[in-house]
């Protein structure tokens, strides 16, 4: 009797075992794999997004083809022709801002902290711009970097990484 108890308890672990397979299964109307030589692309067409949660280190969606991926570039409105760009990011402290245009603009430099909290004001105007903004005495975490003209025609709002 204690033999086949021993034989049910193993037959029952073995099923339970094979029962939580992880392999995911995609129910999608179309998409593919797309590779070159510096990357690999995977879509589905169809498939359903209901929600996304996460952290600075994970992402946890209900779906597939969710990768690690850190979005950088929140907003980007440029009426004239202007070329911003806000390097390195993820960053240790030291954040570089250079914008070039063809016509003389006045803009705002804001950065905010997380929660919302101003923590930098700059006015600055021209045709080009370069500077530094020393993150390094604030603590790690994300930050919001807006770039607005004064007549708010031109906008760009970057997501900063502090490391």
């Amino acid at each position: 009797m204690v033999r086949l108890l021993f034989i049910i308890i193993g037959v029952l672990i073995v099923l339970a075992s094979v029962g939580q397979s992880l392999t995911p299964v995609v129910v999608a109307t179309g998409g593919g794999t797309y590779q070159n030589n510096y990357a690999i692309i995977d879509i589905t067409i169809g498939e359903t997004v209901t929600e996304t949660i996460g952290s600075d280190d994970y992402i946890l969606t209900q779906g597939f083809q969710q990768g690690h991926f850190r979005i950088t570039d929140i907003e980007t409105i440029l009426t004239k022709d202007v070329d911003v760009q806000v390097f390195p990011n993820p960053t240790n402290g030291q954040l570089n801002i250079s914008f070039f245009s063809d016509v003389y603009i006045e803009y705002y430099i804001h950065c905010y902290s997380n929660d919302g909290k101003l923590i930098l004001k700059k006015l600055t105007s021209g045709s080009t711009y370069n500077d530094m903004i020393n993150l390094s005495q604030m603590p790690p975490g994300t930050y919001y970097l807006e770039i607005v003209s004064t007549d708010k025609a031109n906008r760009k709002t970057c997501k900063i990484i502090k490391e």
